[in-house]
């Protein structure tokens, strides 16, 4: 997918009553399943990236960046799932290593049934040292996925105004026991299910412990759903960790 700007952004559909959306977006359309969040830019080595943050392990880091509070993400310190960086004076991230996306996704289906794919092949990579989550000065830990370069975008990108500092992300809807939410996928330790959740393959994250936050309903870090898995893959992967963050969910006691 080739990178493009864009002067503005609109979305239809807000929020309603009976729907909490993701803390820090500027919108969450589920009629046409995206989120609008803020998009900042960073650099690996000389070349620009731009990226989005979902969480922060550090509580005043969270306020500051007006992204929920994830104090679990500090166990992923000393793992290979996390990278190093660091900040410039305008708080934009220098990460260690950046993401691929020059490759062609594709999801080729067997035979009517079979939920094995005959191929799958993710839109993008994670270059060798790459993770999206980033460690900072002090040990802070901030879930930060590069989802585009000056010349590619990460298969979740609608659209973005990089003058306006601005994305539009493309959600997956899950049933979630008849109480629906819709989350955004960025990455994937399995290569079939990056592959599926049009995410990008990064094997070092099966390196991370499962932390999962089932009061906040966030998924911040930890293996897909088995049912879920299977229904992506026809399989059941082991250790698989799916970087995916909960975007909006149905209230309890409300029917979407």
């Amino acid at each position: 997918m080739l990178l493009a700007a864009f002067a503005t952004i609109s979305c239809r559909g807000a929020a309603t009553h009976n729907i909490h959306p993701f803390r820090g977006a500027f919108a969450v359309d589920t009629v046409a399943a995206t989120v609008t969040i803020p998009l900042h830019s960073g650099r690996v080595g000389r070349r620009t990236v731009w990226y989005v943050v979902t969480e922060s392990s550090d509580r005043n880091d969270a306020r500051r960046r007006g992204v929920p509070w994830a104090p679990r993400l500090t166990d992923l310190s000393g793992t290979l799932a996390v990278q190093d960086g660091s900040e410039d004076s305008r708080g934009g991230i220098t990460f260690t290593a950046g993401v691929d996306f020059t490759p062609e996704w594709s999801v080729v289906r067997g035979a009517s049934g079979d939920r094995n794919p005959v191929d799958a092949e993710p839109g993008s990579v994670g270059e060798p040292g790459y993770s999206p989550f980033v460690q900072l000065a002090g040990g802070v830990i901030v879930n930060a996925p590069i989802i585009a370069d000056t010349r590619q975008l990460h298969d979740r990108v609608v659209r973005l105004d990089i003058a306006r500092g601005v994305a539009v992300l493309r959600l997956t809807r899950a049933p979630n026991q008849g109480r629906p939410l819709w989350y955004l996928s960025t990455d994937a330790s399995d290569h079939a299910v990056a592959a599926y959740e049009k995410a990008t393959w990064v094997p070092t994250l099966s390196d991370a412990p499962v932390v999962v936050d089932a009061l906040t309903r966030q998924l911040a870090v930890g293996t897909v759903d088995a049912t879920h898995a299977a229904s992506l893959t026809g399989k059941r992967p082991t250790g698989m960790i799916l970087n995916a963050r909960v975007m909006a969910a149905t209230a309890l006691g409300t029917s979407p």
